[in-house]
């Protein structure tokens, strides 16, 4: 399965980061990964170098501007 576009929220750590992980490696036309603070995310950033199909977003839900930016 080669997907054409993926949306992965929340793809920091833990579960979203092994996402990450898998969806980069189907290797989608696009794949678009948020998490709280992009510039912090050091394992997400080392994970997706060199693949310019994957981009980082900031997003947090709980700040209305964040979720206004993406709409």
């Amino acid at each position: 399965m080669n997907p054409k576009t993926a949306l992965l929220i929340g793809g920091n750590r833990g579960i979203g980061l092994e996402l990450v992980k898998h969806l980069v490696a189907l290797n989608p036309s696009k794949l678009l990964v948020t998490c709280r603070n992009p510039e912090t995310a050091t394992d997400l950033k080392a994970l997706t170098e060199g693949n310019n199909n994957v981009e980082i977003l900031k997003f947090d839900m709980e700040k209305n501007a964040d979720r206004r930016a993406h709409v």
